[in-house]
């Protein structure tokens, strides 16, 4: 039993040093990716002003940071392979989810909406007792006057993000740490993909939703159901931004809709028993010593204090 225990230990500490290795390599390949290609626009003329409008622009600014992102998070992730010794297909589940897909898709945007409020909560109290405004999040910040940009946004504000971000937070890191227990690799995931955004405002929406991915990852046995719900969250997100500059009560009907939808959901799922696959893992390890162990280790620690830096040195 002590050698088996030793085992689970060694081989969890593996996977969660490699899981924070690939998130900072991740992010420093965004930083030197970003560096290379600023280096090249001022060598080709542009000055700080006009770099910083391509950056920012609804079209050219969406795209490159969408490739950016593409590149820097598919390649290091792939570290994690090394850890777990499995084909990325089966670590990331791309395969057809099972019958309770569709209700557990509509658990999760319940639970994107119950995440925009506790989002606006925590944005107030961060405001009003620390006096710090931190930057608002990005989806639905701009104006689409057209069925082309439109389409351009949604392939840059929900297609892209929904694909690479759930291949890496709940493909890769929640199904390579998923071995030792679903409820510690479900909340360690979560919140590494919240400290991923680097938006401080947006840490609980991220965590919740997360969490809410994290579920739907393990009850569907399916990355593809994780990637429809982060695409709906998205587009949906787009679609009542623009809805509620001329229609705000409309708006709020459809986020209530969503959310008494997706509270039926949950109701059902549980009287079935979809949620019995949750810990379905047998171990020599306690939940709570397994969340000690995936989250105190060295490059976890690293990758956190780091994004909770630059999340607190983006204020508006």
């Amino acid at each position: 039993m002590d050698l088996v225990l030793k085992r689970e230990k060694q081989d969890l500490f593996k996977r969660s040093l490699f899981v924070g290795l690939a998130l900072i390599l991740s992010y420093l390949a965004i930083t030197v990716i970003s560096f290379v290609i600023t280096t090249f626009l001022y060598a080709s003329g542009y000055d700080r002003n006009q770099i910083s409008l391509i950056y920012n622009d609804d079209y050219y600014g969406y795209f490159l940071n969408s490739a950016i992102l593409c590149i820097a998070m598919i390649f290091p992730l792939l570290l994690i392979k090394c850890a777990t010794k499995e084909p990325v297909h089966i670590t990331a589940k791309f395969k057809k989810p099972n019958k309770f897909w569709f209700l557990a898709i509509f658990f999760a945007l319940g639970m994107a909406m119950i995440a925009n409020y506790a989002t606006g909560v925590f944005d107030q109290l961060l405001e009003n007792i620390f006096d710090f405004k931190a930057v608002q999040p990005e989806i639905g910040d701009n104006v689409y006057e057209n069925s082309f940009e439109w389409a351009f946004a949604i392939v840059n504000v929900a297609i892209i993000p929904a694909l690479i971000e759930e291949f890496a937070f709940r493909g890769m890191i929640l199904g390579s740490l998923r071995k030792y227990g679903d409820t510690p690799a479900i909340i360690v995931s979560a919140l590494l993909f919240a400290f991923y955004h680097q938006n401080f405002v947006q840490i609980p929406f991220a965590f919740i939703v997360g969490i809410a991915l994290g579920i739907l990852f393990v009850v569907t046995d399916s990355i593809w159901t994780c990637i429809i719900a982060h695409f709906l969250n998205n587009a949906f997100a787009l679609l009542l931004n623009d809805i509620s500059k001329t229609m705000l009560f409309t708006a709020i009907i459809i986020m209530l809709s969503i959310l008494i939808i997706g509270i039926f959901s949950f109701v059902f799922l549980k009287r079935i028993g979809a949620f019995k696959k949750l810990n379905s893992q047998k171990t020599n390890l306690s939940n709570s010593s397994k969340l000690f162990r995936m989250l105190f280790n060295p490059t976890i620690i690293i990758f956190i204090v780091s994004m909770c830096y630059l999340s607190l040195s983006y204020r508006a």
